[in-house]
C-alpha cells in the first residue's frame, strides 16, 4: 500500500525503513480557505520577513571588523563619503577646546511604555511570583504590579519574539531575532537592587533567522523551539546540560502555536497553516501523528493550542475551539467573531483571547463560564494577542494589540486596576510607525503621537500616562509651545489608509483639555517636523514636499514665509535662541540657513558661525559631526538633543541612529575621534525616531519608530566631574594625530571647505587696497609677533 520506503547504503551497509506520510490535509476531509485581513495579515510574516542585513548584524554584534579593515587598507571606498552638510559647517570664531575622551555623565534605563505584540503572540505572562513579565525591544521587563517599579533582563543583542517561563524555578527563556538566534535563560528574582537580571544558561546555533514560539516541559526539564529557518526546525533542548534531544523539520506553512501537553513531557503539539500534529519523543528520534477532523471540522489555519484534562484544544481561524480526544475530533465549539489568538490552560478550564476582542473562560467540557469585552473597560485597539489565566490566585492578564496589558478578576472579569484602564500601556501596533515626541518646558511630562492616531500625555516620574486623546488621523510631529500652554500638532502618514487622512493638515490644541485653538494646511504631504520660535510667535513645520512653512502665531497662524531650497523631505531644523533665523536638515543630507521671517535662504554659513541655537535637534552641524560615523557603515543619525539648559554640569549630546543605538557625547562634537558611551535597549532594525530630554535634562526619552515602544531614561549626571572639567588646563590635540586619525578622505573634506562670504570679502579688500596683491614675502623675514610690545606711549603735552 506504498506505506513504507526501504533503502540500502552503498557505503554504510545499511538498510533503512522510511515510513511514508502525506503532508497537509488529507484528501477526504473539507478544508476552508479565510483570507487574512488589516493586522491578521502580521501573524503571516515567515522567513525573508525577519532576515537582518550585515550592517545590522554587524551593528547589533559591535563588530570591528570593519573599521580594522578600514584603518589597515585605507581605502576611499572604507569611508563613509562625504556629504553636502559636511562641505557647509562652519566653526565658530572661537571654538572651545577640543575633547575626545568620553562624558562624565551616564544614563541608566527606568522604564519602558509598550510591548511586542504585531507580529508574535503570547508575550506577556506570569512569573511563579506573581509578576508580569513581557519583552520589548532587546529587553526583558519583569513588571511588580505592588510596588510599580520594573527591573530588566539586557543579555539580547536584538529584539526578543518569544518567551517561555519554566514551570517550578525561577527561570525565564527568551529568544531573539537574528542572523543566528540566541536563547537566553535567566532568574528573574536574581537581580541585585538597581542592577539587572542574570543570565544563567545560552543556547546558540540550531535555529536561523529567529525563534518564532517555545515551550517548556511540564518537569521543566526540556525546552520545545521552532525557528523561522527554511525548514521550520522543531528542536527539543536539554537546557540544563545545553544539548539537543531532538531536531525534525516541520511544515514549510507557518506555525502558530506550539505547547506540551500539562500530562505528558514526552511530546508536544504543534498547529499551523492548514497542520495539527501530535509529536512523540522516542530517545533521540521523534515521530508525528496528523489529527483526524472528520466530518465534524474543517482544515484551515490553526491559530492557537491548549489542554483541558488529556484532550487537546485548538483555536481556530474561523473562531470555533475544536476539542480533541486523542488525535481525532470529538466536538466544534464556537468561540469569538474571527479567530482564536490565544489560548491558556489550567487544570480548571481554559482561557481563550479572540481578535474580536473578547476573553472568554470555559470549563473542562467547554461550557462558557465568563465573558469579558476589552472595549468595555477602555482599550484602545482591544483584539487580544496574549492571555494567561492563573486559577490559583484567581486573576488573567491580556495583552492586546494596542500594546494594552490588564490585569482581570478570574472569577468576574472586573479589571483589578482600581482607577480604571490597563496597568501598562504604549502606543498601539495598529498603526504602522510612532515618530512624534515632545517634552513639556516646565513640568515633568511629554507627548508622543503616532500612527495609530492618539495623542498621548504622559508623567515621567509616575510613569504613567495623564491622557489619552484620539486624532482625526495618523500624526508624526508634534511640539509644546514655549509656555506649555498649546500644542501643535502634524497630520499625515507615508501610507494613505483612509479618504479622510488630509496630509499636511495641522492643528494647534490647548494642552490642558485639547480643545482645537486653530487648524491649517497648505502642503499636501504629510508633516514631519514642527518647532515654536524661542518666544512663541512662530510656528515652523517641515514637510515631505521639502518645505519649511512658518506661521505667524500673533497674526491667527497666517503663512508668512516658505523655506524651499532643500531637495528632499525635511528631517529637523532648529531656531535660533532670538528667534530670527532656521537651521534645518534634509534628507539629501543637506544643512540649509534661513531667515525665519522671510523664508529666505542664508547663502554663507559663516554668517551665522556664532549664532546662538535655541535647541540642538539637528544631527547635521558643525557641533554633532563628531557624532556621525567616519567608516562606511551605513550608519544614519536619526535623531539628537543636547541639554543645553545645564548651565552648571556637563552638556551633552544623546543620539539615535538607524540601528537603535542610542550614545551619550561631549557637546560640542566636532571631531571623529571623540569617544561616546554606547546604550542598547531597542532592536537594531528599527531607527530611534525621536530623542529628547525631558524634565530640564533629569530624564532622557527615546522613541522607536517601528517598535513602536517608549524608554525613559534616568540620566545620571556627575556634576563634580564638570566643575573639575572646568578648572582643568585642556591640551589641544596635535595637528599631525589628528590628521592621521581623519585619513585623508576626511582631511581633504575638510580642506575643501570654503566660507564664502569670507571669500567675497577678501576679493573686495584686495580690490579696495591693490597693494596688497603687489607685497612678497621676504626669504628670511622675521616672526609674527601679534603681543602687544613692552614699551608704552605717555601723553606729555
Amino acid at each position: 500500500d506504498d506505506s513504507y520506503i526501504l533503502t540500502a547504503g552503498e557505503e554504510d551497509n545499511c538498510i533503512m525503513q522510511w515510513r511514508f506520510m502525506i503532508e497537509g490535509p488529507p484528501m477526504d476531509e473539507p478544508s476552508i480557505t479565510i483570507e487574512l485581513e488589516g493586522t491578521q495579515k502580521n501573524d503571516l510574516k515567515d522567513l525573508r520577513n525577519f532576515d537582518r542585513t550585515p550592517e545590522t548584524e554587524a551593528a547589533n554584534l559591535d563588530d570591528r571588523s570593519k573599521i580594522f579593515l578600514m584603518e589597515e587598507r585605507g581605502g576611499e571606498q572604507d569611508f563613509t563619503p562625504v556629504r553636502p552638510w559636511q562641505r557647509t559647517v562652519v566653526a565658530p570664531t572661537r571654538p572651545p577646546p577640543e575633547r575626545i575622551d568620553e562624558p562624565c555623565d551616564s544614563l541608566r534605563l527606568s522604564w519602558i511604555h509598550g510591548f511586542r505584540s504585531s507580529d508574535v503572540k503570547n508575550g506577556v505572562r506570569y512569573t511563579n511570583t506573581g509578576e508580569i513579565v513581557f519583552f520589548s525591544g532587546s529587553v526583558n521587563v519583569v513588571y511588580d504590579v505592588r510596588s510599580h517599579s520594573q527591573v530588566f533582563h539586557r543579555d539580547h543583542t536584538d529584539e526578543v519574539m518569544s518567551i517561555a517561563v519554566h514551570p517550578s524555578r525561577t527561570l525565564i527563556a527568551t529568544a531573539d531575532q537574528s542572523k543566528v538566534p540566541t536563547i537566553l535563560l535567566w532568574d528573574y528574582e536574581g537581580a541585585m537592587k538597581g542592577g539587572a537580571c542574570p543570565t544563567v544558561a545560552t543556547l546558540v546555533g540550531h535555529h536561523r533567522r529567529g525563534i518564532s514560539h517555545m515551550s517548556f516541559s511540564p518537569c521543566g526539564k526540556w525546552l520545545a523551539t521552532v525557528g523561522l529557518d527554511d525548514l521550520h526546525s522543531l528542536v527539543i533542548y536539554d537546557w540544563q546540560n545545553q544539548t539537543v534531544r531532538c531536531r525534525r523539520p516541520t511544515p514549510k506553512e507557518k506555525t502558530f502555536d506550539i505547547q506540551f501537553p500539562p500530562t505528558t513531557s514526552d511530546g508536544v503539539v504543534q498547529v499551523g497553516v492548514n497542520f495539527i500534529r501530535f509529536w512523540k519523543m522516542d530517545g533521540r528520534n521523534m515521530t508525528w501523528k496528523s489529527a483526524s477532523l472528520g466530518a465534524i471540522g474543517q482544515w484551515q489555519t490553526f491559530t492557537s493550542v491548549g489542554f483541558v484534562g488529556n484532550r487537546t484544544v485548538v483555536g481556530c481561524q474561523d473562531g470555533c475551539l475544536y476539542l480533541l480526544a486523542g488525535a481525532t475530533l470529538e466536538r466544534s465549539v464556537r468561540a469569538h467573531d474571527g479567530p482564536v489568538n490565544v489560548i491558556s490552560s489550567t487544570n480548571e478550564g481554559c482561557a481563550t483571547g479572540g481578535h474580536d476582542g473578547i476573553v472568554k473562560v470555559w470549563n473542562t467540557v467547554l461550557e462558557e463560564n465568563m465573558v469579558v469585552d476589552l472595549a468595555t473597560l477602555g482599550s484602545v485597539t482591544p483584539t487580544v494577542r496574549s492571555i494567561q489565566w492563573e486559577n490559583e490566585q484567581n486573576k488573567i492578564v491580556v495583552g492586546t494589540l494596542g500594546s494594552e496589558i490588564f490585569e482581570l478578576d478570574g472569577v468576574d472579569g472586573s479589571n483589578l486596576k482600581e482607577d480604571g484602564g490597563p496597568r501598562l500601556q504604549g502606543h498601539s501596533h495598529s498603526g504602522e510607525e510612532t515618530w512624534a515626541l515632545s517634552a513639556h518646558p516646565f513640568y515633568p511630562r511629554y507627548a508622543t503621537a503616532g500612527d495609530d492616531a492618539t495623542l498621548r500625555v504622559w508623567d515621567v516620574g509616575k510613569h504613567a500616562v495623564r491622557s489619552v486623546t484620539p486624532l482625526e488621523m495618523p500624526a508624526r510631529c508634534i511640539a509644546y509651545s514655549p509656555k506649555g500652554e498649546r500644542l501643535a500638532v502634524g497630520f499625515g502618514a507615508p501610507i494613505k489608509k483612509s479618504t479622510m487622512q488630509f496630509d499636511g493638515k495641522f492643528v494647534v490644541l490647548s494642552s490642558s483639555d485639547f480643545a482645537v485653538l486653530h487648524e491649517g494646511r497648505d502642503s499636501q504631504k504629510y508633516l514631519t517636523e514642527v518647532k515654536w520660535s524661542p518666544t512663541g510667535a512662530l510656528l515652523a513645520f517641515g514637510s515631505f514636499d521639502t518645505k519649511i512653512y512658518i506661521y505667524d502665531c500673533e497674526s491667527s497662524y497666517s503663512l508668512v514665509a516658505v523655506c524651499a531650497q532643500h531637495n528632499a523631505v525635511i528631517r529637523s531644523f532648529d531656531f535660533s535662541a532670538d528667534g530670527e533665523y532656521l537651521m534645518t536638515n534634509c534628507g539629501a543630507f543637506e544643512l540649509g540657513f534661513f531667515e525665519a521671517g522671510t523664508g529666505m535662504a542664508v547663502s554663507a554659513a559663516s554668517k551665522l558661525k556664532d549664532t546662538r541655537w535655541a535647541s540642538c535637534t539637528a544631527p547635521m552641524q558643525w557641533c554633532t559631526q563628531g557624532c556621525w560615523s567616519p567608516q562606511a557603515d551605513r550608519c544614519d543619525l536619526i535623531s539628537c538633543d543636547a541639554n543645553l539648559s545645564n548651565e552648571h554640569g556637563n552638556v551633552v549630546i544623546a543620539t539615535g541612529d538607524n540601528y537603535g543605538r542610542i550614545r551619550l557625547f561631549r557637546y560640542p562634537c566636532d571631531t571623529a575621534l571623540a569617544q561616546a558611551k554606547l546604550y542598547r535597549a531597542h532592536g537594531g532594525a528599527s531607527p530611534i525616531s525621536k530623542l529628547r530630554w525631558v524634565c530640564g535634562d533629569q530624564y532622557l526619552v527615546s522613541v522607536s519608530a517601528k517598535e513602536r515602544n517608549i524608554m525613559v531614561w534616568m540620566h545620571d549626571a556627575d556634576d563634580a566631574a564638570a566643575t573639575d572639567a572646568r578648572q582643568a588646563q585642556l591640551m589641544d590635540l596635535d595637528p599631525d594625530l589628528r590628521a592621521q586619525a581623519l585619513g585623508d578622505e576626511a582631511n581633504l573634506a575638510l580642506s575643501e571647505v570654503r566660507d564664502p562670504q569670507a571669500e567675497e570679502m577678501a576679493v573686495e579688500q584686495q580690490s579696495a587696497k591693490p597693494w596688497l596683491s603687489a607685497i612678497v614675502e621676504p626669504t628670511d623675514g622675521p616672526s609674527s609677533d601679534i603681543s602687544p610690545p613692552d614699551l608704552c606711549a605717555t601723553l606729555e603735552c
